[in-house]
This record gives structure tokens, sequence and C-alpha cells, in this order.
């Protein structure tokens, strides 16, 4: 009889190391090679419940330490085409007798989403974007309404669709066409007309993009919402990751893009110069480095094509300026061998006439050479040569300072006649003037110091360096500016951005703030006298601006919005960027982009004109 029992319990025994292997023994609660469980104990990497399986309910049991998921079954899973109501609105095509007309909608066909919820974007309704006079509609969640009733732009929005709200009409348009829309630069004339170039992920009106846009599903890291300190893979919407064409369009009194081409330029436009009557030009900016510069008719077709060896990133006047009826200047700093260099181009002609350098700057028998300067403006005297508005800096000399640098055209080469001091440091100087009477200029320049409000001079020298006018404007605190004109009659136009946690008395509303946000980002514009006296303050808010303060996040990866860009001339503001158009611009009523519930971050343009009286 023992040797029997003992027969026995070797069999047991046998027969638990082959359900554990290796030597595991099932069933001892502790979790070992080749178990998917033990008792309580199971396996992290696999699903520990029913609903984390994928499944509404339930546990699943653990049988000879291997998961098994039968007691979840009855429960059902979203997917499989069985609506259980205790859990789900839908299932494939089961809707429970729901329709589009039950939910309040016009008609339609519903939709079930990957989470078995009702999406009812395919439902007809008011407020959907689309006027359907069959229903009785009389007006439609708009981006065009407003225009017609005599704003810049905005967003017409309705309760009813029998009478529009011109609430949120106002000083900004949005343009939505083509899919998709980003990456804008543009200037504007006395006329009115905008001129914009960008980028574009689809077909705008008229043109064809075989193929685009191209969806696909959009992944990233982030913070679990169970530990925020663990950082995982989450889904996040859809995108259209490539499809770039680029596009120049115009922008009138007429709502939409007045699109002049759609072409595949795999060179980014990152500004543009208007050359009135003989055109624009285009800078471009290859991925390997360097720029190009692009001369185009108004109609956007190429007339040139010219590599710039080095574009100065630090200085404030675009490298090309015009300089005559016919010509213009392409100024550039090329190389360590070349100081600066400038191209003449003769615009009739679709030539370049010469090319003109400097190589180095002597100054107190201290030689400057390439990377020991920067220059922040190039001007030209009515005798046909340039003198530059520049920073002299070498770490060993005491002469790092502020200069005007006069200089003679001989040949090709730049002779220096003068290197005259203005006894300042300018740390920034994104406007200056050559004043009528061709012998002095004006300068607006901020000075930054850690932890103080950025301090906006306004100085006026002649061309021997003695300053005949000056003031200052302490900026309010937290503003931030990047970009500042002299206007015709000799006022300054200062823009930029700015975080305010109220809105300042006499600040008119733009855009819903009604949000849970504490800090509000705004856009900024003053009209500054020349004694340094803000005469005119306009402020600009949108919570998509907000969003832009944070790097990395979705909208950031998808429609770079945090590049914002700035255009001032006469008495006038442009701001320009991308939003992410799975969220709204400036009112909740505007339709935004889903693919069933998930976000399709598609983007659109927005600008934003503040107009000043002259």
């Amino acid at each position: 009889m023992k040797h029997i029992l003992l027969t026995i319990l070797l069999l047991e025994l046998a027969a638990c190391d082959l359900v554990g292997g290796d030597g595991a023994w099932c069933g001892n609660g502790v979790l070992e090679r080749g178990e998917d469980c033990d008792g309580r104990q199971i396996a992290p990497v696999l699903p520990a419940t029913c609903v984390e399986a994928g499944y509404h309910a339930g546990t699943p049991r653990c049988s000879n330490c291997q998961l098994d998921f039968h007691p979840c079954v009855p429960s059902g899973r979203c997917g499989d085409g069985v609506l259980q109501p205790a859990y789900e609105e839908c299932d494939g095509r089961e809707f429970g007798g729901v329709t589009c007309e039950s939910l309040g909608n016009y008609a339609g066909t519903l939709e079930c989403s990957r989470d078995c919820r009702i999406v009812e974007s395919a439902c007809k309704r008011c407020g959907d974007g689309v006027l359907q006079p069959g229903f009785g509609e009389r007006v439609e969640v708009s981006l065009e309404t407003c225009m017609d009733e005599g704003f810049f732009g905005g967003v017409a929005t309705t309760t009813d669709c029998q009478t529009p709200s011109t609430e949120f009409c106002g000083n900004y348009r949005l343009l939505t066409e083509g899919s998709s829309l980003l990456a804008p630069v543009f200037t504007g004339d006395a006329s009115g007309e905008i001129l914009i170039a960008g980028v574009v992920q689809g077909a705008l009106p008229g043109f064809t993009h075989p193929g685009c846009p191209d969806l696909m599903d959009f992944y990233y890291y982030g913070p679990s919402p169970e530990d925020p300190d663990e950082w995982i893979e989450s889904f996040g919407g859809y995108m259209y990751p490539s499809c770039r064409d680029h596009f120049f369009a115009s922008l009138t009194a007429v709502p939409g893009l007045q699109t002049h081409y759609q072409k595949d330029f795999a060179v980014n436009i990152t500004d543009m110069v208007d050359l009135g009557d003989r055109g624009l030009a285009f800078l471009r900016s290859p991925e390997s480095g360097g720029n190009l510069l692009d001369l185009v008719d108004r109609d956007g077709a190429s007339r040139f094509l010219l590599e710039l060896e080095y574009y100065p990133t630090q200085s404030a006047t675009p490298p090309v300026q015009r300089i005559s009826e016919d010509q213009i200047a392409i100024v550039t700093t090329p190389s360590p061998d070349t100081w600066i260099q400038i191209r003449r181009f003769s615009l009739s002609g679709n030539r370049i006439l010469d090319t003109i350098t400097l190589d180095s700057i002597k100054l107190h028998d201290v030689e400057y050479r390439w990377g020991e300067f920067i220059v922040f403006h190039t001007f030209w005297r009515p005798d046909g040569n340039p003198f530059f508005l520049m920073n002299l800096k070498k770490d060993s000399s005491e002469d790092t300072a502020t200069y005007l640098v006069e200089t003679t055209i001989q040949d090709d080469h730049l002779i220096v006649d003068s290197v005259v001091p203005l006894h300042v440091w300018i740390h920034y100087a994104p406007g200056s003037t050559l004043l009528p009477d061709g012998n002095s200029v004006e300068v607006g320049w901020f000075e930054y110091a850690q932890y103080e409000p950025i301090v906006m001079h306004i100085d006026r020298w002649t061309l021997s360096g003695a300053r005949t006018a000056t003031a200052e404007l302490t900026l309010p605190e937290g503003y931030q500016p990047h970009a500042a004109a002299r206007t015709p009659e000799g006022n300054w136009l200062v823009a930029g951005t700015t975080v305010l946690t109220e809105r300042t008395p006499g600040m008119p509303v733009t855009c819903d703030d009604t949000g849970d946000d504490e800090y509000k980002k705004h856009l900024f514009a003053f009209l500054v006298s020349p004694d340094g006296t803000i005469l005119e303050r306009q402020h600009f808010y949108s919570g998509a601006f907000l969003e832009a303060a944070f790097s990395g996040n979705i909208s950031e990866t998808v429609c770079n919005i945090s590049r914002q860009y700035f255009h001032v001339s006469q008495n006038t503001v442009l701001v320009g960027g991308a939003w992410d158009r799975s969220r709204f611009f400036c009112t909740p009523d505007e339709p935004v982009t889903r693919v069933q519930l998930d976000p399709l971050h598609a983007c659109g343009i927005w600008l934003v004109k503040m107009e000043f009286t002259p």
C-alpha cells in the first residue's frame, strides 16, 4: 500500500513539473517561467482583467497556470457586432433604434466609433457649417459672412440658423482650404491686398494633388493618466504626415484664397520681400542648409533662382533691398574669406550686374573679420553707396559697441570711409530708417536686462555719429517684442506677444476666453510717438496661442503652431501662424476636424490684422 501511495505522489509531482516547466511548480502561488499566472499572481505583460483584455466586464481565471478568458465572453466586447446597452451606445451597425433624427438632427446616417460611441458628424444639423435651405436654414456657421458684413474676417455663428451673430467677427481671418495649411509667410501693400505663401497638404480649389491628403494614425509618448511619472505610447488621432506642396496666393476683400500656384517645391519659403510692380523675392531654406533666393512675378512665376551661401540670421534686414527703379541689392555674409558680399541685380535684365565684397574692417589698429560682427541694417545713400549699422565684437578689444560704417564702391570692393561709434551697445534692432535728408538715421532698438522689463530706445544719429534725438519706453512687464518699424508719420509700431492673467480694463474681447487657463497668451501692437509715449494699444487673444507655449505637444508636432510670422508696414501689423483645427481657434461654435470621434490634426492658417489711425 505504501508503494502505491508513493507512486501516485511521484506522478502528481511530475505532472506539476510539466505544467510549470523548468522545475516550476504550478499552484505554489509564485509566478515562474512558463506560467501566465499562478493563483492570484499574473504576468505583468498580460491583461489582469477582462476590461484590459477588451471585454466589458468579468474576471479571467487561472487554469493550469494559463489565463482563461472564457468568463469574460458573456459581457461582450466593443466591435463584436452585438449591442450591449449597459456598456455601449452602438456596435457596428447596431444603434438600438437611435437615429440622426431622434437625436435632434435633420437627417443623415449615424456612425459608430472605435470605442462604440455614437458619432453624429455625418448627420445634417444646424451648426455643421453647411447651409441647408431645404431644412429651413437661412444662415450657418461661416468664415465668409463676417467679410460680407465689412469685417476683415472672423467666425459668424448662429444658434438657430435663422439669424447670424457677428460676436466673433473682427480683425482676424481663418484659412481652411486644401485640407491642411501651415507655415505662412506674407506681405501686404497699401491697397489692402495680402500676398501669402505656405504649405498645403491637400489640394487648393482649382488644383490637384493625387493621393493627398494621406491620412495616417498618430501616436505619441506622454504621461500615463494613472501615473504621471510613467510615460506611455498613446493614440493621438489622425494626421496628414506628407503630401507637402507649396502655394502662393492673394487675399483680398473676397472670402478665400485666390491661388496663383500650387506645386511640389521641396524647399520651404521662410521670408518674402515685396518688390512692388517688379514682383517679389522669396527666401527659401533647404534642409541641407544655406538659403535660396527665388525672384518671382506677382503671379508667382519664377524668374531667377540664386543660391545664397549664408544668410545672417541675427540681421534685422532681409538680404534683399530695392535700391533703384531697376535694381535690387542682395546682401549676405558668405564665408570667413568674405565679410560682406553685395550682388546688384537688374530687374529688367533679369541678371546679376556685379558682385562687391568687403573682407574686413580695421578700427584702432584692431582688425575685425567674419564672425566678429552683426549687421543690423544696410542703408543706401542717394549716391548709390551703402553704409551699415552693425555691432563689432572682439573678446580682446575694448571697442565692443555699435557703429555706423560708411563705405564707397570701387570696382568690385567696398572701401571703408569711416567707422563711427554710436556709444551704445544695441542688443536687438528690428527697425531703422534712413531719413529724407539722407544724412541721418532713426533706429528703434531694444535693451534687455535679466529680470527687468524690456526697454525700447528710439534714437536718431547723423552719419557723423551725433545723436540728435533720443527717447525711451519701458515695455510693460512680460511684453516680448518681435517686430518694430517707423511709420510714414514718424511714429513707431511695436508688435509682439505677452501672457496676461486678466484682461486690462478697456481691452475688447476678441475670442472666447471662458476656459480654465490661468495664463492667456496675447498678441500686442503699440503705436508709439517719437518721444516714447504709447498713443494706442491693441491686443488679440486666442486660446490656440497658449498651446503654442508648450513644446512637444501634438499640435506643435503636426502644425508647428509656435511659429509666428510678423510683418509691419505703413500703419498696419500683420501676424500669422497655424493652428490645429481639431480644436477651435476663436469660438467653440467653429466646426472642428474629426475622424469619427477621434481628432484629425489638420492645420489651418490664421491671420491677425491690427491697423492704426495715422
